[in-house]
């Protein structure tokens, strides 16, 4: 086999994580006395993804984004709700969120005796830990390499030479990232010249000039380049 070392985006790759999201928007606002609409969550999630673009490529800390995501959102909609309150009780409920992408599980256990298996993830440190934790595909992974931990964030190198350190790699031809984000996972692995698969199971187009090795929409096609 060539590859000896799997690793693996989170969020919309192991972890559904618009699912997660979704659940946790709605019922932090619910705890809060306030009624949330479809349109007001559309809203956060087109703040959020700016913020966090902001975030991928350094003009932003992560502490800034998470709260001004808010403050922007509730200014938008006039409420009346202190953000970084709010954003540490949202967080609190995305925690909670440890729902798994179809598949992901199962080729988990199939591959588990073949592959180093190793998380690497933008997400907040607690919440992502405690979501794979709790979540049935966490015990097969070795090691959770946060962007918190790291100091840097994916796709900067500053993220590679830390993981790649902490996990004691040397060898990156026998390394494949395996990722839902071509900003993030695939320019990453692109720009540190290890290989990439673009887990694209929701199906989406890729209108940028990031290539990766390659793009699956499931894990039965992905066993099918490991292996």
């Amino acid at each position: 086999m060539k590859y000896k070392v799997l690793l693996f985006d989170l969020d919309d790759t192991i972890l559904d994580f618009e699912k997660a999201e979704e659940q946790a928007f709605f019922k932090t606002f619910a705890d809060n006395s306030l009624k949330a609409s479809l349109d007001m969550f559309q809203k956060y999630k087109e703040i959020n993804a700016v913020m966090w673009q902001k975030h991928e490529k350094g003009l932003e800390t992560r502490d800034k984004i998470m709260v001004e995501r808010y403050i922007r959102l509730f200014e938008f909609y006039k409420i009346e709700k202190d953000p970084d309150t709010f954003n540490k009780a949202y967080l609190n409920n995305l925690s909670l969120g440890s729902f798994t992408v179809d598949g992901a599980a199962k080729f988990l256990q199939e591959i588990k005796s073949d592959f180093k298996i190793y998380a690497v993830t933008n997400g907040e440190e607690k919440t992502q830990r405690k979501r794979l934790e709790n979540s049935v595909a966490g015990k097969y992974f070795e090691d959770v390499i946060t962007s918190q931990q790291a100091g840097f964030n994916k796709p900067q190198k500053g993220f590679f030479d830390y993981a790649f350190n902490k996990l004691n790699l040397t060898d990156k031809k026998g390394v494949l990232l395996i990722g839902d984000s071509l900003s993030a996972d695939i320019k990453g692995a692109v720009d540190y010249e290890i290989d990439s698969c673009w887990f694209n199971f929701r199906n989406k187009t890729n209108n940028s000039n990031i290539i990766p090795d390659y793009e699956v929409k499931n894990f039965e096609e992905l066993k099918n380049i490991i292996y």
